[in-house]
């Protein structure tokens, strides 16, 4: 787990390697380990690998700073984070050994020991037990399609200097994004950052905001995705999860590589379905525990979490390692988020090191700024800030490599998504399965299946074509009450109405009841809104503090398998979301995990964290704000003055949230910008 940064002046002009630097200094957290360079002059065909003070003794490199007097049209910098292959032999940018190709390479490829089996059997020679040689060595052989062998996460850039030709890039990102690219076409230029805070602290980039992305951040609390390439800066873009760039001096194509695949229509018997998912479910983490360096895993108390805990153990049983170490956030106040009685269940029923962290409003203020930083765009809620607590605690461990159970909501039918499941089973079943499953959600009092029931029969009964409006008419009035308490400046919120308006259906709030069917539904929020946010702020939190982070429920076989051999039954069924996975989870974890009832996701004490964030910011409550052409900020201090309802939704303080965490976003940028701060 790495990151990167990159120059191409295609008009020749020299790169300021200074500024390289500084852009390669800013991402340190993401790879302390080790530290490498590689300049290009396109014009006379002039290659320079070099180093800087981080550089691993014994590599015997020129320092960037002895090169400054030269000229170099390209420059890349690399930040190395090492876990597999802990020597100078894993040093990028890292040259292929029998061409004039280098990479930069962020990610793990798990399954790289049998891939690299398959080349040496095509006369392929190793130097290396890196990941990133076989994925330099399967681009050689394979090309672009040697991304359909790999099973991991990645994001790369390839640069392929050939005699006489101009430079060529390829550049690719995972499946899921799990791992991040960004990038800016400006003038005459390309620029490439693992994180943007790289472009901005350097000043490759100007930083702007993206009026329509923070449009839709006001009202909906929704956040760009990767998959329409935005961000919340208006020249900043990300490469869409699995996709492909190819970028020569003429010009610059993305290609999508990969996509979820459809139910192929089979029926299939339930046992046989889940003794295939409990064996990818056992191999998935058997490869990500591949790892030169401590691996550790996440745990709430929830299933998902437990299921991969209980998987490691077994795993670990007559190895070296006897007992696993844990992380999780609990709380000294008591509520619905704190999950620290389950947890116990868990590290009780295991032989496990369980390390707990309790994040405070205290230490909410104390991290404010930098969690912001460490985030890049603004965020939703105070959850980012608990994640943000366990990965430092994962740091102070010792640990570098962390397993988590991000993506199993997704694939196998969490979040309760009851209403999408019985619409689905009313138009194919017929009204009678749809009230059977529905009298079997009763003994689940949060899917309030009766109403859920009741409003997808409502939708079902209309002619066809008009549920379809029925929802646009409720989604408009959503909307209406939504911007008008927002407290957008008028001029910026009428730039933006009309266009938010007719894009409705876009936006995740549209997505609650999106599609015909089940596997429609959770593909909208697997690959497309939802879990690429969560991906990204996990991404952010754990290599802040230097720490790699593996999903194992996103293994591609996994997500192959959950879509293309999974009907609507098997993953909700008898009022249980995620059955399947339940029932796999029944043979290894307690009754009282698999089978719970009363989960509520990675929650905090949101009002009690939002209200402390915003009496600690008391400076801005005036009109003098940065966001100022955004946000009324008259109207949102009579509304941060007004005495808290105890009986106020949480949209409220998330709205609240909202307007402080942009004013902030947009301070920590402004303070940022230039300045190297240790």
């Amino acid at each position: 787990m790495c990151g990167f940064v990159g120059i191409w002046n295609k008009n020749g002009k020299p790169v300021d390697l200074e500024q390289l630097a500084l852009a390669n200094s800013t991402i340190r957290h993401r790879g302390p380990d080790d530290e490498g360079y590689l300049l290009i002059n396109s014009n006379t065909g002039r290659v320079v690998s070099c180093g800087g003070n981080d550089t691993m003794p014994g590599l015997s490199l020129p320092d960037i700073n002895e090169l400054r007097g030269d000229e170099f049209n390209i420059g890349f910098g690399f930040r190395r984070l090492a876990i597999q292959d802990l020597s100078i032999a894993g040093h990028q940018p890292m040259q292929c050994h029998n061409s004039n190709r280098w990479l930069l390479f962020n990610g793990e490829i798990y399954n790289y020991i049998e891939i690299r089996e398959e080349l040496k059997s095509f006369g392929y020679k190793f130097t290396s037990n890196s990941d990133s040689e076989v994925v330099l060595a399967s681009y050689d052989k394979w090309g672009s399609k040697c991304l359909d062998k790999f099973n991991g996460m990645w994001a790369f850039v390839i640069i392929e200097i050939e005699h006489n030709a101009p430079p060529r890039l390829f550049v690719s990102r995972d499946r899921f994004g799990i791992k991040p690219l960004f990038y800016s076409q400006c003038g005459d230029g390309y620029y490439f950052a693992s994180e943007p805070k790289a472009l901005i602290r350097s000043e490759l980039v100007n930083w702007d905001v993206n009026h329509e992305s923070a449009y839709h951040y006001f009202v909906h609390g929704n956040l760009p995705t990767s998959f329409s390439g935005d961000t919340m800066y208006a020249n900043i873009d990300r490469l869409p999860p699995a996709s492909t760039m190819t970028i020569t001096r003429e010009k610059c194509e993305t290609c999508q590589y990969w996509e979820l695949p459809e139910f192929d229509g089979i029926e299939r018997n339930d046992k046989d379905l889940l003794e295939e998912l409990d064996d990818l479910l056992v191999s998935a983490v058997d490869l990500r525990m591949r790892s030169d360096v401590p691996v550790g895993s996440c745990l709430s108390g929830g299933l998902d979490s437990s299921l991969i805990v209980s998987l490691i153990n077994s795993s670990l049983i007559g190895g070296s390692e006897s007992r696993q170490k844990t992380f999780s956030a609990v709380y000294d106040i008591e509520g619905s988020f704190n999950e620290s009685e389950h947890i116990a269940k868990v590290v009780n029923d295991m032989s496990i090191d369980d390390h707990y962290t309790i994040p405070t409003s205290e230490g909410l203020v104390e991290k404010l700024n930098h969690l912001i930083w460490t985030q890049d765009e603004p965020f939703q809620g105070t959850s980012i800030y608990a994640q943000y607590c366990v990965m430092e605690s994962v740091k102070t461990s010792g640990v570098k490599v962390l397993l988590d159970g991000q993506g199993a909501d997704e694939l196998f039918g969490g979040y309760m998504p009851f209403i999408v499941f019985l619409r689905s089973l009313g138009r194919k079943k017929g009204q009678m399965e749809a009230w059977r499953q529905t009298r079997k959600c009763f003994h689940i009092p949060k899917t309030k299946a009766m109403a859920q029931y009741m409003f997808s029969l409502g939708m079902n009964c209309l002619p066809s074509g008009l549920d379809g409006r029925v929802f646009g008419l409720m989604q408009n009035a959503r909307q209406t009450r939504k911007v008008r308490e927002s407290c957008m400046q008028m001029d910026f919120q009428n730039t933006f109405e009309s266009n938010a308006r007719a894009s409705l259906n876009s936006t995740a709030g549209a997505v609650q009841y999106a599609g015909d069917d089940l596997n429609e539904h959770l593909g909208k929020i697997t690959h497309g809104v939802g879990l690429e946010l969560l991906l990204r702020h996990e991404d952010r939190n754990s290599m802040a503090f230097s720490v790699e982070s593996r999903v194992p429920f996103l293994d591609y076989r996994l997500v192959d398998f959950a879509f293309r051999k999974c009907q609507d039954g098997i993953k909700i069924k008898d009022g249980w979301s995620k059955w399947a996975l339940r029932k796999v989870a029944n043979e290894r974890l307690p009754k009282a995990i698999a089978w719970r009832k009363d989960k509520v996701g990675f929650a905090t004490p949101e009002s009690i964290f939002i209200k402390a964030a915003i009496s600690s910011q008391r400076d801005m409550l005036s009109s003098n704000n940065l966001s100022s052409s955004y946000l009324d900020w008259d109207r949102i201090n009579k509304t941060l003055h007004e005495k808290p309802d105890t009986g106020e939704s949480m949209e409220m303080w998330r709205r609240r949230w909202r307007w402080v965490n942009f004013e902030m976003w947009m301070r920590n940028l402004k303070a940022n910008t230039g300045v190297l701060k240790d």
